[in-house]
Formats: C-alpha cells, sequence, structure tokens
C-alpha cells in the first residue's frame, strides 16, 4: 500500500512491527513528499521520499521513487538479499529519476531523497540518499544512523585534507546547505549497511525529511517520542509541537513526513 495525498495519517502492522506515517503540507502550496510501504507477515520495507524540482518535478520524482521501491521489493519477495535490494532499486530509481520527461519533451530536472529500510524478523537494512533521515531509538539512547549528503560535509573534508583553505571554506559556506547527492543526479553518496543490525524487542526506528529537524532538535524531538507508549499520539505530538514552534519562530513550514516504527 502507497499513500501520497497531500496531509495523511496511516497506521499499519505484521506480526515483527508497527508503525505509522504523517504527512503533512506545512506552508508550501503543494505536497513533494511521498511515503509507501509494503508489510507481508514477518518483514517489510517502508520509504519516505522528499522531492525537489518544482511541483512537477518534484511530486514526480519523490512518488516515481517510492513506487519503484516498493514495486522492487514486492516483485522480488522473497529476496536473500535485502541490502542489495535496497540499493540496486535505489540505483534504478536514480537513472529513471534522472530520464525523466516534461510535457515539452525537455527534461523535467526532478530529484529527491530517499530512505527506506526493510525488516526481516530481527535484521534491518537501511539505505539513504540526500537529507532525510533515519535514528534508532533504542532504552534511553536515540542515535542518527545516516548522514546528510551536503555541501557543507565535502567543505568539511577538503578542509581537513588541506585542499581547501580556511577563507575558501567561509565562502563556500554559503552554500552548505545544499545537496549533493540525491535520486536524479548520480547519487555519488549512498548510505547503506551491508550487514544486518540486529533489533529488540521494544526498538523504535525513525525516519523523516527535513521538514521536522529543521524546525525541532533532535533532543526535542526524541523527548517526545519517548514520552509516549502509542506511536500514532508520538507524531501526533511531534506535529503539534513543530506548528507550534513554527508558529512561535515565524518559520515558513516545509513539508514534513514522518514514520515511527516499533518492533513487537
Amino acid at each position: 500500500m502507497q499513500s501520497h495525498k497531500d496531509n495523511y495519517v496511516l497506521t499499519d502492522e505484521n506480526a515483527v512491527f508497527k508503525f505509522a506515517v504523517i504527512s503533512v503540507l506545512g506552508d508550501r502550496s503543494d505536497q513533494q513528499d511521498s511515503a509507501g510501504y509494503e508489510l507481508k507477515n514477518t518483514e517489510g520495507i517502508i520509504c519516505v521520499c522528499d522531492g525537489m524540482g518544482g511541483h512537477e518535478g518534484g511530486k514526480t520524482a519523490s512518488t516515481l521513487a517510492v513506487d519503484i521501491m516498493v514495486n522492487t521489493y514486492t516483485d522480488e519477495y522473497p529476496c536473500s538479499d535485502l541490502h542489495g535490494l535496497l540499493v540496486d532499486s535505489a540505483t534504478f530509481a536514480d537513472k529513471k529519476i534522472s530520464s525523466l520527461k516534461n510535457q515539452s519533451g525537455d527534461p523535467l530536472r526532478g530529484g529527491s531523497t530517499l530512505t527506506a529500510i526493510s525488516i526481516r524478523e530481527n535484521k534491518l537494512f537501511w539505505v539513504s540518499i540526500g537529507d532525510s533521515r533515519i535514528y534508532l531509538l533504542r532504552g534511553n539512547d536515540c542515535v542518527r544512523v545516516t548522514g546528510d549528503h551536503i555541501y557543507r560535509y565535502v567543505l568539511e573534508e577538503k578542509l581537513d585534507s588541506g585542499q581547501i583553505t580556511q577563507n575558501e571554506y567561509d565562502i563556500e559556506m554559503g552554500k552548505g546547505e545544499a545537496l549533493v547527492s540525491f535520486l536524479g543526479n548520480g547519487i555519488p553518496y549512498i548510505d547503506s549497511n551491508d550487514k544486518a543490525f540486529i533489533l529488540k524487542s521494544g526498538d523504535r526506528i525513525l525516519m523523516m525529511t527535513d521538514g521536522l529537524y529543521k524546525v525541532l532538535s533532535d533532543n526535542e524531538i526524541s523527548s517526545i517520542i519517548f514520552n509516549f507508549k502509542d506511536i500514532e499520539e508520538a507524531l501526533s505530538a511531534l506535529e503539534y509541537k513543530v506548528a507550534k514552534s513554527a508558529s512561535k519562530s515565524g518559520i515558513s513550514r516545509d513539508n514534513m513526513t514522518v514514520s515511527l516504527i516499533e518492533i513487537k
């Protein structure tokens, strides 16, 4: 099942985990986030994507990315190599998005971030491209397992290795938040785990587009999640806090899509 509405909340579960997804339009005129999933009895896949490139390009790209990830998982089920499936599907999605055309036959120039997880029994695999994020919450700990593929980190690597000077770094940092890897640009950077992460009962996995973490800090996000036993209530509380904080700070809210998964 997949969902691409402007605002929605959905929940589902299987024998291994339950999850909830919330997607909010924010102050934008169109929704460029997309989310989707497919569940089997003891495993499943969940995807969260953030499109870019305007109404046509961004929405088309993120929707296509979700469709490819979910449909490939479904077509290949049961797959013996979930890590390979996620990476190969992401690579294929990048090529398909790169080749998109508009109604005039010109390149659509759309792109999308991607976060996708696959859980089989107690084993977790993930793939991430761009600046959407995945976190793992266990006990009282919240650990971010993905990096943001943005220009700032490229600059930091160059500065640390002596390829650029501090002055050059300072000048370039004006473009520090620009994405350097996303579906549609060849994905030079990709995060994934080729060895399964072993999950425990009670573990939670958090997936999000930047509409959440650019308003709330990691501590604020994890504190809210830890305070709610029900994952759907936790997402509702996150949305309430984001709306309140954005209004108080005068921030124009971006699209926001968040998924919270809990292992049974």
